[in-house]
């Protein structure tokens, strides 16, 4: 996530919003589910204009299924995860909170420790091959949010079939 899609430095920000300048904001990230058994999934989220979204949707896919190596973006990624861990203090209830996770994971240990020990180890070709593995290629349901008159309904019919919804099914009310 910290190379892909998490900060500043990801390859997604650096790629769509300020090489391509197709967002005002974007990130990507690989969620874990909270329980063994249950599904990880990619979310991504571009914000664009109406008209940058032709541009911007490839651009994401594209990254979604072929990830490009920045091997600076990498040493800076794997950097920020030690930082992260190194400075992060788990307090109070939060104690609790953790093992619970742990426990509906099927872990009996804090991820943490393992995560750190083993960043450092991983190369591009490791990054590489989780891409591929769990991201790349995989099915997608794109949700375009904005103006009807101003989104291009005949673009986004090559992503398969367009159901729109309305204020009520999307807020209830």
């Amino acid at each position: 996530n910290q190379y892909f899609g998490g900060d500043m430095s990801s390859i997604v920000f650096q790629d769509i919003r300020e090489s391509k300048a197709l967002a005002y904001a974007v990130r990507s990230r690989y969620a874990i589910a909270n329980e063994k058994n249950k599904s990880n999934y990619v979310v991504s989220f571009i914000g664009t204009q109406a008209d940058k979204l032709p541009e911007a949707i490839p651009a994401m896919d594209t990254l979604l299924n072929s990830l490009p190596q920045a091997d600076e973006n990498l040493k800076n990624a794997k950097e920020s995860i030690i930082k992260a861990i190194e400075s992060e203090r788990i307090t109070k209830s939060a104690i609790l909170m953790n093992y619970e996770a742990s426990q509906k994971l099927g872990l009996d240990t804090d991820i943490r420790k393992s995560i750190y020990e083993n960043v450092p180890k991983y190369s591009f070709k490791d990054i590489a091959q989780f891409h591929k593995d769990y991201i790349s290629n995989k099915p997608k349901t794109i949700l375009v949010l904005g103006n009807r008159d101003k989104v291009n309904l005949e673009f986004l019919k090559k992503y398969g079939p367009i159901k729109e919804l309305t204020l009520e099914e999307i807020f209830g009310y």
